[in-house]
């Protein structure tokens, strides 16, 4: 069985970020700044996209087909993160603590689509969607994930100023709030 030391060390190399697994670390003799190290000397596992992250890419390049657009937006991505479901949505819809009636409404017609998917050939991403999308990969890839998921596109999408941010102060959301509850998901390695 592994000593409370050992323990320690692992969760602080697991989550660095986090204050309190640096705290109980220190406090059961583990050098921090050894591990922490040593973790930033791993080979970052190769990336994947996760099929979370695919599926969104998919829908946000059908809303924009669509909406008859040749490129596929940043608007696209916040739709394609709405139809994808899951902790995304859930983040947007509720973690950014909107008027969730007023919006649910305002939103629907884009986000629950009856009609099979409009088959056409993809449309490419438009340069500040391509960006979004490659710092969320860059995100994944510098906290060591396997994978880059749904959240850290929504963590690299919403910003002050972003579409996130505008749908939903829209209705009464607030960005910080939206942020704190991405924070809270990334603190934890497999919770995205």
């Amino acid at each position: 069985m592994p000593s409370p030391r050992a323990l320690a060390g692992e969760a602080l190399s697991r989550m660095p970020w986090d204050p309190e697994r640096r705290r109980i670390a220190e406090c059961c003799g583990v050098d921090a700044a050894s591990v922490l190290g040593e973790r930033e000397q791993r080979a970052a596992p190769t990336l994947q996209a996760s099929p979370e992250l695919r599926r969104i890419l998919r829908l946000a390049a059908d809303d924009a087909q669509r909406n008859a657009q040749v490129e596929v937006g940043m608007e696209h991505v916040f739709f394609g993160m709405l139809r994808a479901g899951g902790n995304v949505q859930l983040g947007i819809c509720h973690g950014s603590a909107l008027e969730f009636n007023r919006f649910r409404d305002a939103v629907l017609p884009r986000v629950r689509v009856t009609e099979p998917t409009v088959e056409r050939a993809a449309p490419s991403l438009a340069p500040a969607a391509a960006r979004v999308v490659h710092d969320a990969l860059a995100l994944a890839r510098s906290r060591h994930d396997a994978e880059a998921h749904g959240v850290h596109l929504l963590a690299i999408a919403a910003y002050p100023g972003s579409v996130v941010d505008s749908w939903i102060t829209r209705f009464g959301g607030s960005l910080e709030r939206l942020r704190d509850v991405i924070d809270d998901w990334l603190r934890f390695d497999n919770a995205v």
